[in-house]
């Protein structure tokens, strides 16, 4: 009686995926023999590895691994072939295709299961709880089988084997119903395949997310308004000619395709510059500056870009050169609409100022007439101090009317002229007033409230601060009061002060009742959300700290210094 033993032999490069084994004969059989069938099958796997390999590479996946899963059935004299693919978290497995043999078969199941859970599947995924090929030489007599579904292949045998990636099975290759009992040799050949299969599966869908990749990047840059976007190889000649490039250079991508870029767009005393720049760029990687350039219409006619450039590397062939030109002309149009828009607007927005000024000018104006009419002296004074109030908006409106830029106020210039028309309704001519705000701008709704508080102070100042025995006809100091404004890192200070007589000592600042200082609170306070202090040591100084935009921070950082 014989025996035969195993022999197992590298092949390297050709079998990269495992060993070929090879049965020897005994003593008794003739090694010839055998070893000629060794050589056919390996042979026969060769071929068909050739034949996998010079497949159409525009076949779909489902295509190639069809035929892997025929060569694999003629090599194992098998008439069933399936390819399955494993999720993630190894669970759920899918089918991805089956042997045309197969599909062109009796069998009518095999549509309807195309995804499902592991633990429902039958003894053909043992070799994934193994991780090891099994084979069911005699499928009837295997005690933990599941069945077969309606409609179903009647299954004699199969060989199913795992197909690994980094050490994790990620796809099943099987056959079935071999006439004869699979072997080692079958789980050998059946292994080359698989890892083949395998390799065509991740290489068809990096090609298909290449596609799907390629087709996002055309349809982006195709899609892309007013940027001409322009295609080339180190050549010069266009590969890629986007609709905004016809827009702007006249030329369709018909006329484009193929004919060289620098005679299509660029003028003659600028093609010898950028036939070196293209060259440098294809050889060295060196990118084009970007630059405003002046190119050529289709017509003749210039046209103004800003233009750039970039450079591409596929993963075969030589480098793509990318042009990406903005029309200026375009933005130059825009930015004169804009330009006319803002215009319009500063216009419109000055007349609004003029108007409001001139209707509280009206205000004024009547206000003063009533003064003059026969009144008593109370309230004569009280319409004085309301024009004067209003006054004071009317200037902001009026300087803003007259300013350059309508964000802001000149808190020099507007006090200025406050205090000018405050003086002349309100004669003090033995006082000495004196403003200081240097380089402070405010907008609209810090003037307004900074300027009645102003109006307020000073009116107090006149009427209160030097009787007339202080005056300087009495031998007495000279009268004195100052505005001072100045503003650091957005923070703002208003202070009026004057060398006077000071308030009572009897008197609650706080429970003051007076409008005037009841205005400057409600201004100062919540308003502009500032702190107002008031220091009668040397005369009355009566101060303000606020800060716009910041009004809580503020008013935290004020609380924590009282």
């Amino acid at each position: 009686m014989t025996y035969p033993f195993l022999l197992e032999v590298s092949f390297g490069e050709l079998f990269p995926t495992g060993y070929v084994i090879f049965l020897l004969e005994s003593p008794q059989t003739p090694l010839s023999s055998i070893t000629r069938l060794r050589h056919q099958k390996i042979e026969l796997l060769l071929q068909a590895r050739l034949r996998l390999s010079e497949a159409d590479p525009g076949l779909s996946l489902d295509t190639l691994l069809r035929q892997l899963l025929n060569e694999a059935e003629d090599l194992t004299g098998s008439c069933v072939g399936f390819f399955h693919l494993f999720s993630e978290d190894l669970q759920t497995i899918s089918l991805q295709t089956w042997s045309d043999r197969t599909l062109h078969g009796p069998c009518t199941a095999l549509a309807d299961q195309y995804h499902y859970n592991i633990d429902v599947a039958g003894i053909w995924v043992d070799c994934v709880q193994t991780r090891k090929p099994v084979i069911h030489n005699d499928y009837k007599s295997v005690p933990h089988k599941k069945g077969l579904p309606p409609g179903h292949v009647n299954l004699v045998r199969d060989l199913v084997i795992p197909i690994f990636h980094h050490q994790k099975i990620v796809a099943i290759i099987g056959v079935g119903n071999k006439a004869a009992p699979y072997t080692v040799e079958d789980i050998d050949h059946l292994s080359i395949l698989g890892d083949l299969a395998w390799d065509i599966f991740l290489r068809k869908r990096e090609e298909q997310r290449l596609q799907e990749s390629e087709s996002r990047f055309r349809k982006l840059i195709n899609d892309i308004p007013l940027v001409s976007i322009q295609g080339y190889g180190s050549d010069g000649r266009v590969r890629f000619w986007n609709p905004a490039s016809e827009s702007l250079y006249g030329y369709s991508e018909e006329e484009a395709m193929g004919k060289s870029l620098l005679e299509l767009i660029i003028p003659p005393e600028m093609q010898e510059e950028v036939r070196e720049a293209v060259s440098r760029m294809a050889k060295t990687g060196e990118t084009i500056p970007p630059a405003e350039l002046t190119l050529q219409h289709k017509d003749g006619s210039k046209v103004d870009v800003f233009s750039s450039h970039a450079l591409i590397y596929p993963t075969h062939g030589e480098p793509e050169l990318f042009c990406v030109d903005v029309d200026l002309g375009e933005r130059k149009k825009i930015e004169e609409n804009l330009a006319a828009a803002l215009q319009e607007k500063e216009v419109l927005i000055k007349e609004v100022h003029h108007r409001v000024k001139n209707n509280l000018a009206a205000v004024v104006g009547l206000l003063e007439m009533q003064a003059h009419l026969p009144l008593d002296a109370a309230t004569r004074q009280i319409l004085i101090e309301l024009v004067a109030r209003i006054r004071s908006m009317a200037l902001a409106h009026e300087h803003l009317y007259q300013a350059e830029s309508l964000a802001n106020i000149s808190m020099q210039q507007y006090l200025e002229a406050l205090l000018y028309h405050l003086h002349s309704a309100l004669p003090a001519p033995h006082i000495n007033f004196q403003v200081t705000a240097p380089e402070v701008e405010s907008s609209l709704d810090i003037a307004i409230p900074c300027g009645l508080i102003v109006n307020e102070l000073l009116t107090n100042a006149i009427k209160y601060a030097f009787p007339e025995s202080t005056s300087p006809q009495s031998g007495q100091k000279e009268c004195r009061v100052t505005i001072n404004m100045h503003q650091h890192e957005g923070i703002y200070t208003l202070q009026v002060s004057d060398n006077g007589i000071g308030l009572p000592d009897d008197l609650d600042q706080k429970k003051n009742q007076s409008l005037g200082m009841m205005l400057v609170r409600m201004l100062g306070e919540h308003q502009l959300g500032g702190r107002l202090a008031i220091d009668t040591s040397q005369g009355t100084t009566m101060t303000l700290t606020f800060a716009p935009g910041k009004r809580h921070a503020h008013e935290q950082s004020l609380s924590a210094h009282r």
